[in-house]
């Protein structure tokens, strides 16, 4: 990253390999969270800038971008909702016209390989706004599957702690007793 390093951490031999959650806390209980793989005896070299937003703005130094979000994309689903979906927003906008409604969530943390990303709910939202949710995708033999697995956390580590939904047999539930809703690329 070419910044100075404010933390290294050398992963221990006797970790397991995969991927963990960091979290960083300052005094104000402004947080950020990112995960990494690793596997023993691995280095992570994390770099902090002080920034306006968050005071721990972290970026693990030799670490590959992320990458866009897997499912970015203009959607819609078998109600008519019709999703445009960025690396930074989930809107989902309900009815045409005088009639429509645009529920937003902004996306604070995707996961490309785990299949989920992490949202406050919009402020205008008509069902919880201000709070987080948890959105959870599978791909079925090319079909797009999502359950929004949690949509009233108190909390970004809240709807970060929710369990996946069960994604078995995604058309005909295990998201919360419904099935998974199918996304059609528009």
């Amino acid at each position: 990253c070419q910044w100075t390093s404010g933390y290294t951490l050398n992963v221990p031999t006797d970790w397991t390999t995969g991927v963990y959650l960091v979290v960083l806390d300052n005094s104000s209980n402004d947080h950020v969270r990112f995960t990494f793989p690793t596997s023993p005896g691995q280095g992570l070299e994390v770099c902090m800038v002080r920034s306006s937003v968050l005071l721990g703005f972290l970026i693990a130094c030799g670490e590959e971008d992320p990458g866009p979000l897997a499912i970015a994309g203009a959607y819609t689903d078998a109600f008519g909702t019709a999703h445009e979906i960025t690396d930074t927003t989930w809107t989902q906008t309900f009815g045409s016209g005088t009639t429509a409604a645009a529920y937003a969530f902004a996306i604070t943390s995707y996961d490309n390989v785990e299949q989920h990303l992490i949202a406050e709910n919009g402020a205008d939202n008509g069902y919880f706004p201000g709070l987080w949710s948890r959105f959870d995708w599978t791909d079925v033999d090319g079909d797009l599957f999502y359950c929004q697995s949690a949509f009233d956390a108190a909390t970004e580590d809240g709807a970060f702690a929710a369990p996946r939904a069960d994604d078995t047999d995604p058309a005909s539930g295990g998201c919360g007793g419904f099935a998974w809703t199918a996304l059609s690329a528009r």
